[in-house]
């Protein structure tokens, strides 16, 4: 993975457009694939081809479609179908073998559990469109297939892709799991950490907020670790209003260089500055910016645990939060509490081990970040101390070929003062829970009375 210093403070003052770039051929280079997403001038479809390296009787999508793609697609192509067999969709010919196919999809927004939402539209009439619900693999036994794409929007519109805004066409070649992509004419703004692209719609105070926010999260972060990102994150800001007055809903997600955001109000909360929700929106971005650090710059290794990540995820936020000012050390306090005894409730219905099979979710994300907080109460007896970023630094600084996993994580914390207690602790949360685990955690937390940094 490329390792790039960056300077998070940098300002550019304007907005940079990039030259519509011309589209992808009509016939694949080597074993390349090509496909076209074109949004259809009428507004609510999108019209999609794919070209393939060669002629198949056969191809199978790399990611799971949760029965949306039977829903919403309509294939164009005489001949082929589409199909589900083990919760994988592919596309098959009753015929001879196929090297082009077209869908139109019908736009739908919904979000899969633990999943991309493919559709993401903002009130002022700009989509975020997934890419990698598009992607195909290759043929069992083959090499892989590199995908090309040739983003198409409406007349008079641009896409935003990898951080640069075009007007017109864009190319993009896939990486991992794919990106989002910005169809529509939301203006893109250069701010210190990089680009973003902001729902018109929502409210200013919130988005100024947020955008404030965010480059002062990426520096805590690079600092704190040690671990510059090696390229300047693109920032999707969505909205919504909740038909709900009083309801609030938060989401996000983040892929290699990209940071999304997508946040839903009622009425009630939409007009003066709302204490409540900015809270809840710092939290979700300092969370899903440390995503960047956790699974795209630094990757755990499988099988990890996702108490791992996304737990530390969580911790990391709530470590920059009140770092940074946006909440108070008593509020810190009063959550960090919260959240250990909803773990320790958790664990009642069995061990982080078995927790993502089961769904249990909530599990992983409190357990985990009370994990990195142990990790954090071990760190700060050493010489100079630590705090859990710099934790987190030793396991990125530790990790070969920029993986790690749980053993490479207790290797750092055993090395602590008052390190193998904690992993004691953290080794039964995952592997054997039991009540005695409640007594140690306020032990090595001291919770209630937690020491000022």
């Amino acid at each position: 993975m490329r390792r790039v210093h960056i300077a998070l403070a940098a300002f550019l003052a304007s907005c940079a457009h990039a030259p519509a770039v011309a589209p992808a051929a009509s016939v694949p280079a080597s074993n390349e694939v090509l496909i076209r997403i074109e949004r259809a001038a009428g507004g609510g479809t999108w019209r999609v081809a794919w070209r393939l390296p060669r002629p198949v009787r056969e191809v199978r999508f790399s990611r799971p479609g949760h029965g949306d793609r039977a829903a919403h697609w309509t294939i164009g192509t005489a001949g082929l179908s589409l199909s589900t067999e083990d919760g994988v969709d592919r596309i098959t010919s009753a015929g001879p073998p196929f090297r082009g196919f077209e869908v139109v999809v019908a736009e739908y927004a919904r979000k899969p559990e633990k999943d991309y939402q493919v559709f993401i539209p903002f009130t002022d009439g700009s989509v975020l469109v997934f890419t990698g619900a598009f992607d195909v693999d290759a043929p069992a036994g083959g090499p892989s297939w590199p995908i090309g794409y040739t983003l198409v929007p409406r007349p008079g519109e641009g896409v935003v892709v990898g951080g640069v805004s075009h007007r017109g066409k864009a190319a993009w070649i896939a990486e991992g799991d794919g990106t989002y992509a910005c169809f529509g004419d939301t203006p893109p703004v250069e701010t210190p950490f990089g680009v973003a692209v902001v729902d018109r719609g929502m409210p200013a105070w919130l988005r100024d907020r947020t955008l404030a926010l965010a480059p002062r999260v990426f520096a805590r972060y690079a600092s704190g670790t040690g671990q510059a990102l090696s390229e300047r994150p693109t920032l999707f800001l969505s909205y919504g209003v909740d038909p709900a007055p009083g309801r609030q809903s938060f989401g996000g997600w983040t892929l290699e260089g990209v940071v999304q955001l997508d946040t839903r109000l009622g009425a009630r909360h939409t007009g003066e500055e709302d204490p409540d929700v900015w809270e809840k929106q710092a939290r979700l971005l300092a969370h899903e910016a440390a995503h960047l650090w956790l699974d795209h710059a630094f990757r755990p290794a499988e099988p990890a645990g996702r108490w791992l990540d996304e737990g530390g995820a969580d911790a990391f936020a709530l470590r920059a939060l009140v770092d940074l000012g946006v909440i108070t050390r008593e509020r810190f306090q009063e959550t960090l509490s919260a959240d250990a005894a909803e773990c320790l409730r958790q664990l009642e219905d069995g061990p982080l081990s078995g927790a993502a099979r089961a769904g249990r979710w909530k599990a992983l994300y409190r357990c985990g970040e009370l994990a990195s907080f142990l990790a954090e109460a071990a760190a700060s007896r050493r010489d100079p101390p630590w705090d859990l970023l710099q934790f987190w630094g030793q396991v990125f600084w530790d990790a070969p070929d920029r993986t790690y996993d749980e053993e490479s994580w207790f290797s750092v914390l055993s090395a602590l003062p008052g390190g193998p207690e904690a992993s004691d602790v953290v080794r039964r949360m995952v592997d054997r829970p039991d009540p005695s685990i409640a007594a140690a955690v306020g032990s090595l937390l001291r919770i209630g009375a937690w020491p000022a940094r």
